[in-house]
């Protein structure tokens, strides 16, 4: 699980899921630093820093699979790619809602919510893309 390894991997699932390479890059690179063994304080896993509590019932998974990167990459890209549908391609606001959920994201009248670590993150996220 070497971090090549996961940058390749990140590469090749963004390609054959529709997706920016460099999204893919660049949201494994604020997340987790390329990390699959990454763990957050509030429990997210992996390179995606993917919330057991949200996707092992949808996904169909073990929390203890979210620290394989394959499984990781290929659920959190799926994941984006289904927020940039429902947002209209708007990175800024599907970026958001990968880290704060959707809902946040309506209830703040589609936009990035008043919330610190979310702006921070969308933030980030594109300067990493540069």
């Amino acid at each position: 699980g070497s971090r090549e390894t996961v940058m390749k991997k990140l590469r090749a699932i963004a390609i054959e899921l529709g997706l920016a390479p460099r999204l893919a890059l660049s949201m494994a690179k604020v997340e987790s630093g390329y990390d699959p063994r990454a763990v957050s304080p509030k429990g997210a896993i992996g390179v995606l820093q993917l919330s057991p509590f949200f996707v092992c019932e949808e996904y169909e998974v073990s929390p203890e699979m979210l620290f394989d990167p394959e499984v990781n990459i290929r659920i959190g890209l799926s994941y984006m790619k289904s927020l940039l549908e429902r947002f209209d391609e708007n990175l800024d606001l599907s970026l958001a809602a990968y880290n704060a959920g959707p809902r946040r994201v309506v209830e703040a009248g589609y936009d990035i919510p008043p919330i610190g670590e979310t702006q921070e993150y969308v933030k980030k996220v594109k300067e990493a893309m540069r």
